[in-house]
């Protein structure tokens, strides 16, 4: 049997978290500009530009025009400490998931899994623009599909892991799938 365009759900692997890393790093960082105009937009900040250039004006008596500098350098300083935010939330995320064996497959409550596509190595379309059919890794395997001309790609990651405080509780937790293959029901499917 034949398919031409298939995501799998199956179970890590000892060399996925390489691509795993990249993933969930770009997914953490893919909210930070979205944040930053957050942040930028808020009320206090324009306290916050008010009151330096007020600063600048009554203390240190500069300028009408100088004390407007404050604004691009309020706006610089917030961008950086927004990505300062963000890049140490994604290097926190690094190490979990280059340890993944030990955080998520080191008791019977916990896993981690991942969606790999398989496709084309000469795609003619953008994948966002081609159904795939979804299936688990034991539906893959009885299903004896012909993979060997294709090129298969980490598109997704899902985690479950024991809650500490619940008792037989669970968190659902680095559910990432590629930009490029979001809309797939990949998210959904790997959680059934």
């Amino acid at each position: 049997m034949k398919m031409s365009h298939i995501i799998v759900i199956r179970s890590y692997k000892p060399g996925d978290e390489v691509t795993c890393r990249e993933m969930v790093k770009d997914a953490v960082m893919s909210s930070m500009n979205a944040e930053f105009l957050g942040n930028l937009l808020k009320e206090f900040t324009f306290q916050l530009m008010i009151l330096f250039a007020a600063i600048m004006f009554i203390f240190f008596g500069l300028p009408f025009t100088i004390c407007f500098t404050v604004i691009p350098a309020v706006i610089f300083f917030m961008y950086v400490g927004t990505y300062a935010g963000y890049a140490t939330k994604a290097m926190e995320v690094d190490q979990e998931i280059s340890r993944i064996p030990r955080f998520y497959m080191a008791n019977a409550f916990s896993c981690f899994w991942v969606a790999e596509a398989f496709e084309p190595y000469l795609m003619s379309r953008h994948p966002s623009q081609v159904h795939y059919t979804i299936m688990t890794e034991d539906q893959f395997r009885e299903s004896n599909i012909d993979v060997s001309s294709q090129a298969k790609k980490i598109v997704g990651t899902i985690a479950l892991a024991k809650s500490r405080s619940v008792e037989k509780g669970a968190w659902i937790k680095r559910l990432c799938v590629h930009r490029n293959y979001r809309r797939k029901v990949t998210a959904k499917r790997s959680t059934s």
